[in-house]
Protein backbone atom coordinates (compact mmCIF):
# COMPACT_ATOMS: atom_id res chain seq x y z
CA UNK A 1 0.00 0.00 0.00
CA UNK A 2 1.12 3.10 -1.06
CA UNK A 3 0.05 6.83 0.68
CA UNK A 4 -1.13 9.23 -2.40
CA UNK A 5 -2.01 11.64 -0.07
CA UNK A 6 -2.23 12.56 3.56
CA UNK A 7 -3.60 15.32 5.56
CA UNK A 8 -5.17 16.31 9.13
CA UNK A 9 -8.87 15.42 8.38
CA UNK A 10 -8.03 12.70 5.42
CA UNK A 11 -5.55 10.14 3.32
CA UNK A 12 -5.76 8.48 0.01
CA UNK A 13 -3.55 5.32 -0.43
CA UNK A 14 -3.54 2.94 -3.56
CA UNK A 15 -2.88 -0.54 -3.35
CA UNK A 16 -1.51 -1.69 -6.76
CA UNK A 17 -2.35 -5.24 -6.69
CA UNK A 18 -5.96 -4.52 -8.29
CA UNK A 19 -5.54 -0.72 -8.59
CA UNK A 20 -7.64 0.10 -5.86
CA UNK A 21 -7.81 3.61 -4.29
CA UNK A 22 -8.98 3.86 -0.40
CA UNK A 23 -10.36 7.41 0.84
CA UNK A 24 -10.03 7.85 4.46
CA UNK A 25 -11.84 10.15 6.37
CA UNK A 26 -10.56 11.41 9.49
CA UNK A 27 -12.25 12.93 12.80
CA UNK A 28 -14.33 16.13 12.05
CA UNK A 29 -13.97 17.79 9.16
CA UNK A 30 -15.06 20.98 8.01
CA UNK A 31 -16.78 22.05 4.09
CA UNK A 32 -13.60 22.92 2.37
CA UNK A 33 -11.72 20.41 3.88
CA UNK A 34 -14.59 17.44 2.85
CA UNK A 35 -14.73 19.18 -0.12
CA UNK A 36 -10.63 19.16 -1.28
CA UNK A 37 -10.46 15.24 -0.42
CA UNK A 38 -13.13 14.92 -2.72
CA UNK A 39 -11.34 16.43 -5.47
CA UNK A 40 -8.04 14.73 -4.45
CA UNK A 41 -10.01 11.60 -4.98
CA UNK A 42 -10.75 13.01 -8.33
CA UNK A 43 -7.47 13.99 -9.57
CA UNK A 44 -5.62 10.60 -8.74
CA UNK A 45 -8.43 8.87 -10.28
CA UNK A 46 -7.98 10.27 -13.22
CA UNK A 47 -3.93 9.82 -12.82
CA UNK A 48 -4.67 6.31 -11.59
CA UNK A 49 -7.43 5.46 -14.01
CA UNK A 50 -9.31 3.98 -11.28
CA UNK A 51 -12.29 2.07 -11.20
CA UNK A 52 -12.35 0.45 -7.66
CA UNK A 53 -12.64 2.44 -4.82
CA UNK A 54 -12.52 1.94 -0.51
CA UNK A 55 -14.33 4.42 1.20
CA UNK A 56 -13.25 5.02 4.95
CA UNK A 57 -15.46 6.16 7.22
CA UNK A 58 -14.85 4.30 9.98
CA UNK A 59 -12.93 7.23 11.98
CA UNK A 60 -14.80 10.34 10.44
CA UNK A 61 -16.07 12.22 12.61
CA UNK A 62 -18.64 15.19 12.30
CA UNK A 63 -19.08 16.33 8.41
CA UNK A 64 -21.99 18.48 7.81
CA UNK A 65 -25.32 17.75 5.34
CA UNK A 66 -23.88 20.59 3.20
CA UNK A 67 -20.56 19.31 2.64
CA UNK A 68 -22.02 16.06 1.56
CA UNK A 69 -24.50 18.29 -0.94
CA UNK A 70 -21.60 20.11 -2.37
CA UNK A 71 -19.84 16.30 -2.87
CA UNK A 72 -23.27 15.34 -4.75
CA UNK A 73 -23.42 18.55 -7.26
CA UNK A 74 -20.20 18.82 -7.50
CA UNK A 75 -18.00 16.16 -7.17
CA UNK A 76 -20.02 12.99 -8.05
CA UNK A 77 -20.94 14.51 -11.50
CA UNK A 78 -16.83 15.00 -11.96
CA UNK A 79 -16.13 11.71 -10.53
CA UNK A 80 -18.67 10.00 -13.07
CA UNK A 81 -17.37 11.89 -16.07
CA UNK A 82 -13.69 9.98 -15.00
CA UNK A 83 -14.47 6.70 -14.16
CA UNK A 84 -17.96 6.14 -16.68
CA UNK A 85 -20.64 4.13 -15.03
CA UNK A 86 -19.14 0.47 -14.41
CA UNK A 87 -17.25 1.07 -11.09
CA UNK A 88 -17.02 -0.60 -7.20
CA UNK A 89 -17.35 0.78 -4.35
CA UNK A 90 -16.51 -0.71 -0.80
CA UNK A 91 -17.72 1.34 2.15
CA UNK A 92 -16.22 1.22 5.85
CA UNK A 93 -18.99 2.20 7.61
CA UNK A 94 -18.49 4.07 11.19
CA UNK A 95 -20.30 3.53 14.59
CA UNK A 96 -21.45 6.88 14.24
CA UNK A 97 -25.25 7.22 13.30
CA UNK A 98 -25.22 10.63 11.78
CA UNK A 99 -21.91 9.53 9.68
CA UNK A 100 -23.48 6.72 8.35
CA UNK A 101 -26.93 7.80 7.45
CA UNK A 102 -24.60 10.40 5.62
CA UNK A 103 -23.07 7.93 3.34
CA UNK A 104 -25.94 6.27 2.91
CA UNK A 105 -27.16 9.59 1.88
CA UNK A 106 -24.67 9.93 -0.91
CA UNK A 107 -24.48 6.32 -1.76
CA UNK A 108 -28.24 7.05 -2.89
CA UNK A 109 -27.59 9.80 -4.93
CA UNK A 110 -25.03 8.18 -6.50
CA UNK A 111 -27.21 5.47 -7.51
CA UNK A 112 -29.61 8.11 -8.74
CA UNK A 113 -26.36 9.40 -10.82
CA UNK A 114 -24.56 6.34 -12.09
CA UNK A 115 -26.67 3.73 -13.32
CA UNK A 116 -24.23 0.39 -12.30
CA UNK A 117 -21.81 0.26 -9.67
CA UNK A 118 -21.31 -2.30 -7.34
CA UNK A 119 -21.25 -1.24 -3.60
CA UNK A 120 -21.00 -3.20 -0.90
CA UNK A 121 -20.51 -2.34 3.26
CA UNK A 122 -17.77 -4.28 5.87
CA UNK A 123 -16.43 -3.83 9.05
CA UNK A 124 -13.02 -4.72 8.12
CA UNK A 125 -10.56 -3.39 6.20
CA UNK A 126 -9.37 -7.24 4.92
CA UNK A 127 -12.28 -7.78 4.23
CA UNK A 128 -13.48 -4.99 1.97
CA UNK A 129 -10.04 -5.52 0.07
CA UNK A 130 -10.61 -9.59 -0.75
CA UNK A 131 -14.23 -8.54 -1.95
CA UNK A 132 -12.96 -5.56 -4.11
CA UNK A 133 -10.38 -7.24 -5.72
CA UNK A 134 -12.65 -9.81 -7.06
CA UNK A 135 -14.88 -7.24 -9.10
Amino acid sequence: MKELYSTSFGKIDHIEEGNILICRFLGNINYDDYSAIWGKLIELTKEFKGKRFIMDQSKVGDVSFMARGKVIIKHLPAIKRVVGDNFTVALLTSSNVVSKSGMVYMVKAFKKLISSFDTESFNEETEAIKWIITK
